[in-house]
């Protein structure tokens, strides 16, 4: 068992070291650590409805998430040193603390939420203006109150996962991030859709 522990930890390194290093044109080699089609799912942070978004049902969807983490959130460092890792069989879980950093001006800040409000305006004809303007003023109160906090985000995350081994390669087939959260989430329902 524990050769199998340091064989997870390793495939675990690489991820964050993927993470890290944020290179884009080795993306679809990072890929390479997950589950086929059709065996693996990812739901990140932005995730809201299964096989939309940030909640990955195949590759090309996950590239896409890959890809724009990569691009534009920070650098993910797992906490290697608080790391459970079950294993049963062919089967391996683990739970993990993590954080994303960044560093981000406040004027770069207030440029990107700009960015943002002249996205809304032009791509989004079909949104009543209410909701665009209730959108923006939450949006515009987060980004004064987050830059007046500095230039250094750090920010908390879990992470969590389900590996299986195959052909005795170890590969991520479902996996989820999420951020922890003291205030209302951001999506909320106005009737249950269940």
């Amino acid at each position: 068992m524990p050769d199998e522990i340091a064989k997870i930890k390793e495939v675990l390194r690489q991820f964050q070291q993927g993470y890290l290093e944020r290179n884009l044109e080795s993306v679809d080699q990072f890929l390479e650590l997950f589950c086929d089609d059709g065996t693996m799912e990812v739901i990140g942070t932005n995730a809201y409805r299964k096989g939309e978004g940030e909640w990955c049902l195949d590759k090309q969807a996950l590239h896409k998430l890959v890809y724009g983490d990569w691009k534009d959130w920070g650098d993910l460092r797992i906490d290697m040193d608080d790391l459970n890792i079950h294993v049963n069989g062919q089967t391996a879980w683990f739970a993990a603390t993590a954080t994303v950093s960044r560093i981000l001006e406040p004027a770069q800040s207030y440029q990107n939420f700009m960015g943002y409000v002249k996205w809304v305006a032009e791509n989004e004809p079909e949104t009543p203006a209410k909701d665009k303007l209730l959108d923006l003023l939450r949006g515009g109160l987060i980004t004064l109150v987050e830059a007046e906090q500095g230039a250094s985000y750090i920010w908390p995350i879990r992470l969590s996962a389900v590996m299986v081994k195959d052909n005795d390669q170890w590969r991520f087939c479902q996996m989820t991030f999420s951020f922890p959260t003291i205030y209302p989430p951001d999506v909320r329902l106005t009737e249950l859709s269940l």
